[in-house]
């Protein structure tokens, strides 16, 4: 059966300047609860015909 790959591309987050960087770590709410990821059954909700490659 042919599989179909698909390329996850993650990236971070952007700002204009260094005013706004340091203003988003300043008011950044931080947690230590368990962050339950999108790609945790991401190969599970695809189904068979798709395929994972990397990490």
């Amino acid at each position: 059966m042919k599989k179909i790959q698909i390329l996850m591309v993650h990236g971070g987050m952007t700002f204009k300047n260094e005013k706004d960087y340091l203003h988003y770590l300043k008011t950044k709410k931080v947690t230590t609860a368990k962050k339950i990821y999108w790609d945790v059954d991401f190969e599970e909700k695809l189904g068979k015909g798709f395929v994972r490659n990397g990490g």
